[in-house]
């Protein structure tokens, strides 16, 4: 649906003329024209896609080395506490096995 922007009233969008200069009338006389005051589609580009690297984890970016494969990057995972007398939990999941490992907590 279009509205007119001299009375306000809804215009029915009706198929483009034969000749390719097509103009609406509204019931108040407002005329437009479809090609420059009537956006018929909306053009949308493309976005970039998502990259997916194989057999490694993009997100591993902490230096820490896997006890079970030797891999040096790590993502790290960060649980908060879940009461006030609690420490944060802090994990490293390996970059290219997913192997995870907590980190030791204070005493």
């Amino acid at each position: 649906m279009f509205f007119c922007t001299k009375c306000g009233k809804i215009i029915v969008l009706k198929s483009p003329s034969p000749q390719g200069k097509a103009k609406i009338e509204c019931s108040c006389g407002n005329i437009f024209d479809v090609e420059k005051d009537i956006i018929l589609k909306e053009k949308i580009t493309p976005g970039k896609e998502i990259e997916i690297a194989d057999d490694e984890n993009i997100l591993a970016v902490h230096k820490h080395i896997c006890k079970k494969c030797g891999y040096d990057r790590a993502e790290l995972i960060e649980i908060g506490a879940m009461y006030g007398d609690e420490e944060d939990i802090v994990r490293y999941k390996c970059g290219k096995c997913g192997y995870v490992e907590q980190l030791a907590a204070k005493i």
